[in-house]
């Protein structure tokens, strides 16, 4: 489904931040709201708009757990709490720079599901399914679908039961930005949110 394909004209700028931040939480979820509660109401520049920063969100996303994801990945490597094959590691990181975008977050996936807990008996599911989601984010430009995988990112806990976005630079921020989301109305989320989405009329 291409989004763009029915939008004509618009403007937005773009953040030149990587980082997630606690304003890409809130603007995340007012976004949410408006695509699955007021849609129809919305005009064509808004929806412009509205895509473009949701796709950057989404970079955002992928670039950001990527990072942290390979960082792990290298811990269980150096920790040997990975699959071996013929005594060979079954996954090898520096692959990562031949794959094209989608299949390297499906090779993090993989990888993932060779590793192990410190006792070497249970699996990673936690951060598995960090990677599943992160892989699903990865194969769409599907509005409802980054909406979906983005939610379940926002949603997963790594081996401690803590939210995985805590270990990210404000991850204390972010974490607070998203009980927030879940607790506030939208009018009052609305107080958080960019400046272009305060614009919106609905």
């Amino acid at each position: 489904m291409n989004w763009f394909s029915n939008i004509k004209f618009g403007f937005i700028k773009i953040s030149n931040s990587t980082d997630i931040s606690p304003q890409n939480i809130y603007d995340f979820y007012y976004i949410t709201y408006l695509l699955q509660t007021k849609k129809q109401m919305l005009e064509q520049i808004d929806l412009f708009e509205i895509y473009s920063k949701l796709e950057e969100i989404k970079n955002k996303y992928l670039v950001v757990l990527k990072q942290l994801i390979t960082e792990q990945l290298e811990k269980y490597q150096t920790r040997k709490r990975i699959d071996y094959i013929d005594n060979k590691p079954a996954f090898d990181l520096n692959k990562l720079e031949e794959l094209d975008n989608e299949e390297l977050y499906k090779y993090l996936d993989q990888a993932m599901k060779q590793t192990y807990r410190s006792d070497m008996e249970r699996r990673n599911v936690n951060w598995e399914y960090l990677t599943e989601n992160l892989s699903g984010l990865a194969s769409t430009n599907n509005p409802e679908k980054i909406i979906y995988y983005i939610d379940r990112l926002n949603n997963a806990i790594h081996n401690t039961y803590t939210s995985t976005l805590e270990k990210l630079p404000r991850g204390y921020n972010i974490v607070e930005a998203l009980d927030n989301c879940h607790t506030l109305s939208p009018q009052k989320l609305k107080q958080y949110v960019s400046s272009f989405l305060r614009k919106i009329r609905i």
